[in-house]
């Protein structure tokens, strides 16, 4: 992923500059206040630079901008395909923008959307802050290296609070917009990826149709990323959910716990402690979280058992703690071995071995002597 943090580095310089040129439109041009995708025009190829000159086809009618290039043979590392338009607007009223979008490829496509003020500066969805994607049901895509993702074969809106836009020069929020120069869209791929996406009905939404930044958008569950199974008994792990806004601040969660999966020895209490025993054979274990609201998260634990009953020598001989019931059989033979009964027996079997011995030695002697 360092590769693609160096590229969102290059693409704040890449938009600086197309922020720029924005002070040098036409008259003409700073007329228009219709906002839509006409007249896009999308960045020239430089390879040395990786940045890819997209494909873009306008259809007046239904005013929408297909978006489209590939990475195929390229050397590996990360692209960038930008497509913007010159247009000057008086935002005073609005506080976000959506637009329809369709990603026509089983690829995810990386992209964030961009503005840029009179001063030139560009502004777009800040690190850690999520946009509101309304498909067949609505979820949140959180910015990650400069982008936030497009689901493969997604068709639906995309939902952008101004709340959550940043400066790519500071990182800093924009705040109050009252006016911009342009737009654009911007699309990272990496070596070897195909983009075709088709966007639409671009729109500056008022506050009332503006979904708030405050809304809770995505749940995690927090803990321990191991659960510990014991040699014998059980043990306990807890966890916790927590929920992130559109902004990425987090705050506990009212959440139900539950597992995938029924398991004899696992179980979840429903505030979130992992319950492990001995005999549990995974190697790890989904656990769910759930909200009143809806929202759910998933994750993945790993298994882990203590260095105490999982030792090795160099040379991969196991010096492992054996369990109680390993060393059962011994533990009988110890006991038979300590009854009187035996005792008697053991003591008998020496005493007739000495006076043997001691018979053996004596007639061995006297022969030596009659020799003599």
């Amino acid at each position: 992923m360092k590769g693609l943090k160096k590229k969102s580095l290059m693409l704040a310089a890449l938009l600086c500059m197309v922020g720029v040129g924005i002070g040098s439109v036409s008259v003409e041009a700073a007329k228009k206040d219709k906002a839509d995708f006409s007249d896009f025009i999308g960045s020239e190829e430089d390879m040395a630079g990786g940045t890819v000159a997209p494909g873009l086809t306008y259809e007046k009618e239904e005013d929408t901008l297909n978006l489209s290039f590939d990475t195929n043979g390229y050397q590996e590392r990360y692209y960038t395909a930008t497509a913007f338009k010159n247009l000057k607007l008086n935002l005073n009223e609005s506080a976000g923008i959506s637009f329809g979008v369709s990603n026509n490829t089983d690829t995810p496509v990386r992209m964030n959307f961009a503005l840029f003020d009179a001063d030139g500066r560009t502004m777009d969805v800040g690190a850690g802050f999520y946009v509101r994607l309304q498909g067949e049901d609505i979820s949140y895509a959180k910015v990650e290296y400069g982008c936030f993702t497009l689901p493969a074969g997604f068709a639906g809106t995309v939902e952008i609070p101004f709340d959550v836009l940043a400066f790519q020069d500071t990182g800093e929020r924009a705040g109050e917009i009252t006016q911009i120069w342009g737009y654009g869209i911007i699309c990272v791929a990496e070596q070897g990826e195909t983009y075709d996406v088709t966007f639409s009905n671009l729109a500056f939404l008022t506050k009332e149709e503006t979904v708030s930044a405050a809304e809770p958008c995505e749940l995690e569950i927090e803990g321990d990323e191991r659960a510990f199974r014991p040699k014998v008994g059980e043990s306990d792990t807890p966890y916790h959910a927590v929920i992130y806004n559109m902004l990425g601040e987090s705050s506990p969660a009212e959440a139900v716990f539950s597992l995938d999966t029924d398991y004899e020895q696992a179980s979840v209490s429903e505030d979130g402690v992992l319950t492990l025993g001995c005999k549990f054979p995974e190697e790890t274990i989904e656990i769910r979280a759930k909200t009143p609201d809806g929202l759910e998260a998933v994750r993945e634990i790993q298994i882990y058992d203590s260095w105490t009953n999982s030792v090795s020598t160099d040379n991969g001989y196991d010096a492992s703690l054996a369990d109680p019931s390993e060393i059962e059989p011994i533990v009988r033979w110890a006991d038979d071995m300590r009854s009187p009964h035996t005792l008697w027996l053991i003591r008998g079997a020496a005493l007739a071995g000495g006076v043997i011995f001691l018979g053996y030695y004596l007639a061995v002697r006297r022969k030596s002597r009659g020799g003599k």
